[in-house]
């Protein structure tokens, strides 16, 4: 297996990145939503926006701050889907 899938894959293992993942794919949700301690988690945010797992939108509130909404995008969506048939292959 190349290196370069190894890395991609290996982010699913990281600190938080499952949870993160799992949680989105319940509903979309703003930073402070997720769970998580702020540092890991604006990491992996980041670092699951690289591979085009998720991605967010930006909307005005009535104050004029930017919310900041994360989804998952359709490969994550799959990704989830894969996992879930995974983990009933190797359920006893």
């Amino acid at each position: 297996m190349p290196k370069n899938d190894i890395n991609k894959l290996s982010l699913l293992t990281r600190q938080e990145a499952l949870g993160i993942l799992f949680q989105l794919r319940e509903k979309s949700c703003r930073f402070k939503e997720l769970s998580g301690n702020s540092f890991t988690k604006s990491k992996r945010l980041k670092e699951l926006k690289e591979v085009g797992l998720i991605e967010y939108s930006v909307s005005e509130e009535k104050k004029g701050k930017p919310t900041i909404n994360y989804q998952l995008t359709k490969k994550g969506e799959e990704i989830l889907s894969t996992l879930d048939k995974l983990l009933k292959e190797l359920t006893i």
